[in-house]
């Protein structure tokens, strides 16, 4: 239901705009003029987007390169990083690979 108030003419909703009059699906939105305008995208989601790809490489690398073993491997023995320690991991990894039957 429409009241008239002076010249302009009000809906329901007051004189706001509703939700409904925003366009949906393309980030647009009305400002107070009436005018369209995009939404502006948060850079802040962009960088943590760029942060959480960064250390997923991270953690892949140190994967593949052993690192995250190797620090398994001094919470598991309660051992610091030295010389001594990066060989019993060696020695340890080798082990393991030397029991696992090769086919062919």
């Amino acid at each position: 239901m429409k009241k008239r108030s002076g010249d302009r003419v009000i809906g329901s909703e007051g004189p706001f705009p509703s939700p409904s009059s925003r366009v949906a699906g393309l980030g647009l939105a009305q400002d107070d003029g009436g005018r369209v305008r995009r939404a502006e995208k948060s850079s802040s989601k962009v960088i943590q987007c760029a942060r959480d790809i960064y250390w997923i490489v991270i953690a892949m690398l140190r994967e593949i390169f052993d690192e995250a073993a190797y620090d398994r491997f001094l919470l598991r023995t309660h051992a610091r990083r030295s010389v001594e320690s990066y060989r019993m991991f060696v020695d340890e990894k080798e082990g393991v690979v030397a029991r696992n039957p090769r086919c062919c």
